[in-house]
Order: structure tokens, then C-alpha cells, then sequence
């Protein structure tokens, strides 16, 4: 009897520790990214570059972005950033979940350089779909853009994408 009762706990647990692995690990994503993600990796070459030693960084991407690279290659270190305090927690635990240790996670805003101090010499930068979210009305695109050019190497790649639709709108998370 007391087997049993040792034997159940043990399977909750296991169950809660599997469903919170689940809904850490498996990552959403919408139909676009499913497209736009791998349109990215195509045109940008990396995926070809496997063993070579590369330095990556992502702003803000979808963060299957910085996951699939990351599982991509032990010879790639990749850096995310964010400014979203959720976004960095949220990408922290599921590199913890996925024994991703190599996967640097930096809060940082693209638009101000004292964030980026120590980002410097990528081979490559990648955003999906975050440019349109800075605030383009005042600037903070220009201001990212600006920037970029501290954060690669001279031959560098800055690889984006932004969405594109027939009117004009903005939505923005405060953060």
C-alpha cells in the first residue's frame, strides 16, 4: 500500500514536471513566422555555414529564431536580446528546459547604445518582424538602424524582414 502511494506521487510529479516542459519547450508560432522564418535562414546563407565559428545575434525575433540556430550549430554563439523583462524570462526558461547553456540572453534596446556595450563583431544580425515596432513615428527605426553598424563585423549581414500591408497601422506593447 505504501508503494502505491510513493508510486502515484512519483507519476504526478512526473506528469507536472512533463506538462510544464511542454508548455515550455514547444514554442507557438503563427502561420507567417512558419514562412518568414525560414525565408530568413535561406537568404542569409547561415544555415550552410554550420562549421564554421559564427557569431549571431537576434533582436527580438520570434524566439524559435534564436532556438533553431542555436540547435543548429555548437559552433555558433548566439545572442538574443530584448528589452521585455517577460520576453527574456520566457526565452531563459526555455533554453533551461532545452539545455541550450551556450545561448546568451541580454536585455538590450536597439535603439539605445549604451545597452549594446559588449555587442560587437557579429557575422550576422537578424530581425523578423520587430523594426516596424519601434516606434517608427519617432525615430526608433532610424535609431536602430544606426546602431547596426556598431553591432557587425565589416562584412557583416543584417538580415530583417517587415511585414508589409496596404494601410498603414501601429500596434505596440509597453514594456
Amino acid at each position: 500500500n505504501s508503494y502505491k502511494v510513493i508510486l502515484s506521487a512519483a507519476n504526478n510529479l512526473a506528469l507536472a514536471y512533463l506538462r510544464n516542459f511542454v508548455s515550455i519547450a514547444l514554442l507557438p508560432i503563427d502561420y507567417t513566422r512558419t514562412k518568414e522564418l525560414p525565408a530568413l535562414l535561406d537568404v542569409s546563407g547561415i544555415l550552410e555555414r554550420k562549421g564554421e565559428q559564427l557569431k549571431v545575434l537576434d533582436i527580438s525575433s520570434p524566439q524559435m529564431l534564436s532556438v533553431s540556430l542555436t540547435l543548429h550549430s555548437p559552433n555558433w554563439d548566439i545572442t538574443y536580446v530584448n528589452p521585455f523583462e517577460p520576453e527574456l524570462d520566457d526565452m531563459r526558461k526555455r533554453a533551461s528546459v532545452l539545455g541550450m547553456d551556450k545561448l546568451k540572453i541580454v536585455k538590450a534596446d536597439i535603439t539605445r547604445p549604451e545597452t549594446l556595450e559588449g555587442l560587437t563583431d557579429f557575422d550576422y544580425v537578424f530581425s523578423c518582424s520587430v523594426f516596424e515596432h519601434i516606434h517608427p513615428e519617432h525615430g526608433g527605426d532610424a535609431a536602430a538602424s544606426a546602431n547596426l553598424d556598431r553591432l557587425l563585423k565589416p562584412d557583416g549581414l543584417f538580415v530583417f524582414s517587415v511585414p508589409f500591408y496596404k494601410k498603414a497601422f501601429n500596434e505596440y506593447v509597453e514594456g
